[in-house]
Order: structure tokens, then sequence, then C-alpha cells
């Protein structure tokens, strides 16, 4: 645990910039965490996994909540 104090202590020490640089570093450490080609792969692996008929049904739906949005809102303009 001392071990873990010290380095928070560095940590804390730094500027954003050289922060930023150790976070990605340690999180590159971490067996538990997927890589960048891990989560393409599992993206990749899941493409086309949704039924037409389910795709029409979500497309429906956010026409729908879209319209009941734009009735909601009037004229109002953002």
């Amino acid at each position: 645990m001392v071990i873990f104090q010290s380095i928070i202590r560095d940590l804390q020490d730094l500027p954003a910039p050289i922060l930023l640089k150790a976070a990605q570093y340690i999180h590159q450490l971490n067996p538990r965490r997927l890589t960048k080609q891990d989560r393409l792969a599992a993206l990749r692996s899941s493409a086309g996994g949704i039924s037409k008929e389910d795709a029409d049904i979500m497309e429906r739906s956010i026409k729908e909540s879209d319209q009941i949005i734009d009735e909601f809102n009037g004229s109002n303009t953002w």
C-alpha cells in the first residue's frame, strides 16, 4: 500500500498533459482492459445482428418520438 500511496502523491503533482499520458500508459498495462482491436473485433462480430424487421421497428419508433418532440416544442427553435 505504501507504493500505491507514493504513486498517487506523484500523480497529484503532475501537470494535466503529463497526467493524461500516465493514465494512458497505466490503462495499457491493465490486462483486463480491452484493446482497440478487441473492441473493433467485437463490434464487427455483432454487425448485422439485428433483423430487418427489428431495424424497421426501431426506425419507426425513432421517427414517432421525433414527431412527438416536435409537436411538444411547437414552434420553439433552439
